[in-house]
């Protein structure tokens, strides 16, 4: 069950990224971009190489105009048929090159949309399949904001740039070899003017990306706060608290925080990329005068003239593109690497692991228990020891923050115990396939999840095979006793819950926890059933009868229940009283209560508040 992976919990740092770190995320991203869509992918390639040949062919299509006409100015006449063939053809390769670079936007839009579901399922997938553990360490939480992070466009963006790195080669060369004949010196001279922007665009991307790096906690608290003061479920306590100006005031706090970095790097990007297009300028018009006095000489024609000046522009537009988008693959190179680090990680979930266990007549077994959170100084369970039989029923008693909800993630594997084991049916949890293991469980916690879903669904998602299952919604609404608010709602389990969508209802706080406990009925699999407070938001009449109804499912299943109402737990097989995580006193109710102990305390305290 366990495996061995990189931390996704440890503090995010500046990345800085060699060649050949380059190379394996440019692969990566064109794995990713091939996988959405094969035929998409193949058709933009094909685009680009076509946008590289047009402005070429354009380039000396107008240099044989200029030629033509100049010979014609010469001889004394020329021929209307050959001249507006050759306009024509020009006129021609620009309705091409339009249609080009319309067809690959369309391709790259309907790319992107593919790009965007596959990526994004694939981190919805990563995140299934992490510890619990995970997603209660804040550095967690800053991995995965940094992963989805433009994670669906920086794939597709490095294809494109290598896509447009190949069209501004064909363009290069093509200009190259047009040039060599008579101004071999100019390609030269652009490229080198051109290379200080390719130095200042990697450093902007690297100081760019650690900036957002440093700073991941602070974007991630101010998306917290807009999402508290829009959502329904914290509205009433921000208007009776007065809390929404605060919270606003802290929002604009940390954007100013982030902005004022932000500021510094764009001026720091303005004086570079300034400097950057002065050289290239004096590059481009000291060949620009070079054509200039070479045709006045007659050393070159005016079409070779006209040629060079427009291939000085696509040289010098080619190379900057080129070395720009070299250094924004190193920008999105850098980008591209949190998502391959979060989406690295090896599965929790994978398939090796035992099925069953060496005695299905052993149960649960509870062997000096530990467990201490992370950076905690003391430990949240130590030493807890029990056996439960198949089919027999255990009550938990204990004050808040004695361990409770703890022991419960524990005893279903969600956390990893560090001392001690819990065994099923004679087996480790820890040797278990995971998948195999939370079949046999059905919980139901206190801090259960109201989704935003049809009633139904709401039930249904106690078994996931069967989330959409509308006769086993019925049945199980029916045996939780969610008959009465079912006929009260409009469109019975087809009724939408929660604000959040149209037509949504909300129900009472005792409603919602009977529809939490109907979802016991739905995984009839399971043969451990724990509930974590399933009445607490009840009234009494409601409290007995789902209580008697609990009580028959529960027959012949091993069952756990924990309660802060002790009258509830009366017919448990055993009872376990914690105190600051450790087992303080251990039996049946009547020993406990014979023993005069705490739970004796306990019970005598809510049974005088009835008299």
């Amino acid at each position: 069950m366990s495996a061995s992976r990189p931390d996704l919990t440890r503090s995010a740092k500046t990345n800085r990224l060699g060649p050949r770190q380059i190379l394996h995320l440019t692969r990566q991203a064109v794995q990713l971009t091939w996988s959405s869509s094969p035929p998409l992918t193949l058709a933009i390639g094909g685009l680009t190489v076509l946008q590289g040949l047009t402005p070429i062919a354009i380039a000396w299509v107008s240099a044989v105009i200029l030629d033509a006409v100049a010979a014609g100015v010469r001889s004394g006449g020329t021929d209307p048929f050959a001249l507006t063939s050759i306009v024509a053809l020009e006129a021609a390769l620009v309705g091409i090159g339009f249609g080009i670079s319309h067809a690959r936007t369309f391709c790259e839009s309907l790319l992107q949309l593919r790009l965007s579901r596959t990526i994004e399922t694939r981190i919805l997938e990563r995140s299934i399949s992490l510890d619990l553990a995970d997603f209660e360490n804040a550095a967690f939480y800053d991995r995965l904001t940094l992963a989805r992070q433009e994670a669906a466009s920086r794939p597709l963006a490095i294809a494109q740039r290598l896509g447009d790195l190949c069209r501004d080669t064909v363009i290069l060369i093509g200009a190259a070899a047009l040039l060599a004949g008579f101004a071999p010196f100019a390609f030269p001279v652009l490229v080198v003017a051109a290379l200080n922007g390719f130095v200042v665009e990697v450093d902007l991307a690297r100081r760019d990306h650690a900036h957002v790096r440093r700073r991941i906690s602070n974007l991630r608290m101010q998306a917290y706060i807009q999402a508290v003061l829009g959502r329904e479920d914290h509205a009433k306590e921000i208007k009776l608290f007065g809390l929404g100006r605060p919270l606003i005031d802290r929002f604009v706090r940390l954007h100013d925080l982030v902005s004022r970095e932000a500021r510094r790097l764009a001026v720091r990007r303005l004086a570079l990329v300034s400097i950057t297009a002065l050289l290239a300028t004096i590059a481009l018009y000291s060949a620009y005068g070079w054509s200039v006095i070479a045709a006045a000489a007659s050393t070159i024609s005016l079409g070779d003239m006209a040629m060079s000046m427009l291939l000085y522009r696509q040289c010098q537009s080619a190379i900057a593109s080129a070395l720009s988008r070299l250094g924004a693959l190193y920008s999105d190179s850098l980008y591209l690497s949190n998502l391959t680090e979060f989406l690295s990680s090896r599965d929790i979930a994978h398939e090796d692991g035992a099925l069953t266990g060496p005695d299905a007549q052993d149960g649960l077994r509870v062997e000096h228990l530990s467990f201490r959170y992370p950076g905690a100084s003391r430990p949240a369970l130590e030493d807890v020891s029990f056996h439960l039989p198949p089919g027999r029923h255990l009550g938990l008693v204990g004050r808040n923050g004695s361990g409770k909800t703890t022991l419960i993630k524990l005893l279903t594997g969600l956390y990893r115990p560090t001392g001690g084991r819990v065994l099923l049916d004679g087996r480790d949890l820890s040797d278990w396939r995971p998948d195999a293991l939370r079949r046999r469980y059905s919980v139901m916690f206190q801090d259960f999840i109201r989704y935003q879903f049809t009633l139904g669904e709401n039930v249904g998602v106690g078994e996931a095979a069967y989330l959409e299952d509308e006769a086993r919604w019925t049945a199980a609404a029916r045996e939780g006793g969610l008959h009465d608010t079912v006929a009260r709602l409009p469109r019975g389990l087809h009724t939408q819950l929660g604000h959040w969508f149209d037509d949504g209802v909300d129900l009472s706080g005792g409603q919602w926890q009977a529809v939490a406990a109907a979802r016991a009925w739905m995984r009839t699999c399971a043969d451990i059933l724990i509930l974590d407070e399933p009445t607490s938001a009840m009234d009494a009449v409601a409290e007995a009868e789902l209580i008697s109804r609990l009580s028959d499912l529960m027959k012949g299943r091993t069952g756990i229940i924990i309660s802060h109402r002790l009258a509830t737990l009366r017919r448990s097989d055993i009872i376990l009283v914690l105190r600051n995580g450790s087992v303080s006193e251990q039996g049946t109710h009547d020993a406990l209560i014979a023993s005069g102990g705490e739970y004796a305390s306990l019970f005598e305290a809510q049974a005088a508040g009835y008299r």
